[in-house]
């Protein structure tokens, strides 16, 4: 059974796909990620609305930074692998990011690039990026274990 987040906010397209399919799922408190399966309890999801989010988490000296860098710790010593799954963008891959700009900041690319990969090699985050209305489909598909694609697509990372 999908187990989502209580405090997950904006996920009605993806409530509308488990509504559609006649998914079950359960709204509980997570303490890694927003989203995760009963019977695969090693791998959660976290989604992000867009890279603006996503820089937002990583800026130091604001508050959700730290927030963030607990349940990614957190996340590395219960081993539980973390998928960060980003909405709302153009990438596909990693190397993509290099190329963003922020609309909202004077945050680049190439700065939330290297931040996206020093996370990845201190803590084993995987990040995933998709549009808002694949958003549900992507989910199952990571949570069922589809991470040989990440590798691939991001084998020089």
């Amino acid at each position: 059974m999908l187990i989502v987040d209580s405090r997950e906010k904006k996920w009605k397209h993806i409530e509308n796909y488990l509504w559609t399919h006649n998914i079950e799922y359960k709204i509980q408190k997570l303490d890694i990620g927003d989203y995760m399966l009963t019977e695969l309890p090693n791998i959660c999801i976290d989604r992000k609305a867009n890279l603006d989010e996503i820089s937002h988490n990583l800026m130091s000296g604001k508050g959700n930074y730290h927030r963030f860098l607990k349940e990614v710790k957190r996340a590395k010593s219960s081993g539980v692998h973390l998928v960060i799954l980003i909405e709302g963008t153009n990438c596909i891959s990693m190397e993509d990011v290099k190329q963003w700009q922020s609309k909202h900041s004077s945050i680049t690319g190439g700065w939330l690039y290297t931040q996206m990969k020093n996370l990845y090699y201190a803590f084993g985050v995987e990040w995933r990026f998709c549009k808002s209305n694949q958003t549900a489909k992507e989910i199952f598909k990571i949570l069922k274990g589809d991470h040989e694609g990440w590798m691939r697509t991001n084998r020089n990372f």
